[in-house]
């Protein structure tokens, strides 16, 4: 491998894995760095995804730990999580390539953008019924297998609006 390529990746992968440690959003650095040194998009969001996966697994395990997963709230959304993220991945799959990577751009300059404004919205918080839970986070499942990067911090921001959690919550 190019010794400039090396140095790009491992930069890039650490200070993804700073923000998305710290705040969320390492698909966001990673997706583009993957995709502008030539990896093609599907191998791109798979490795972003494997990332995400083993991330989201370790933090779910010490949240659970720490008795801060609320399974309750959580589990009437699984069944739509996994049919949305089965199509999201359906439809990247099925994909033209370079549109892929338009709508890659298109997605990750749209979560850059309400990161910068996401508190200058003014959102106020709503308490919504599990089944109206589902159709608010069933665009977003889809969203997560089609490319993903950003999906944990609008999780995080849709939890925080419609259930009227903090942020600490919210992530686990």
């Amino acid at each position: 491998m190019d010794p400039y390529v090396s140095a790009v990746l491992l930069i890039a992968s650490f200070v993804a894995s700073f923000v998305g440690s710290t705040i969320g959003g390492a698909g966001l650095i990673m997706l583009p760095v993957l995709v502008l040194l030539g990896v093609s998009p599907l191998a791109s969001i798979g490795t972003t995804k494997l990332n995400a996966f083993v991330g989201a697994f370790i933090a779910v395990k010490e949240y659970h730990k720490k008795k801060l997963v609320n399974w309750k709230k959580a589990k009437p959304l699984i069944p739509f999580c996994v049919i949305g993220v089965a199509i999201g991945s359906l439809i990247a799959v099925s994909m033209n390539q370079e549109l892929l990577k338009t709508a890659m751009a298109v997605f990750i300059l749209f979560f850059v953008f309400l990161n910068v404004v996401k508190d200058k919205l003014g959102i106020t918080k709503l308490h919504l019924k599990k089944g109206i839970m589902a159709l608010v986070f069933f665009p977003l499942f889809v969203y997560q297998g089609f490319i993903g990067a950003g999906t944990g911090q609008m999780n995080s921001l849709l939890l925080m609006t419609f259930h009227g959690i903090g942020f600490l919550e919210a992530t686990a």
